[in-house]
């Protein structure tokens, strides 16, 4: 992540002490662009870019609830919206189909192996 050690605001409210930097979780949907963003210069910039462009067709109005590194690889966690959780299951399969493949790709780009 593209750490400055600048205190950004994102766009839209978070909860009180939200910084936009690895291992802090989020909780506001409207500011998944922004976050993306401070990836911004990262290996995994691009990965990011296109798995949030692809769950916003999967399940829309999802919220990114961390990116982090876990470990040399990419973590990648979600919130569904209202009406999702536990509702659709083929929802929720091709959403983590689409954070597995990110994940997958995250690791060949790194030259580690999973």
């Amino acid at each position: 992540m593209n750490n400055n050690d600048e205190d950004t605001e994102a766009p839209f409210p978070e909860e009180s002490g939200y910084r936009a930097t690895s291992g802090f979780v989020k909780n506001n949907p409207k500011n998944n662009a922004y976050y993306i963003e401070q990836w911004a210069g990262d290996l995994w910039y691009p990965i990011l870019v296109l798995t949030n462009a692809e769950l916003e067709k999967a399940v829309p109005g999802y919220n990114i609830a961390q990116i982090k590194s876990k470990f040399g690889g990419l973590r990648y966690y979600i919130d569904f919206p209202d009406g999702y959780q536990g509702t659709d299951r083929d929802v929720r399969d091709g959403a983590y189909k689409i954070i597995r493949a990110a994940e997958a790709w995250a690791w060949a780009m790194s030259g580690e192996e999973n």
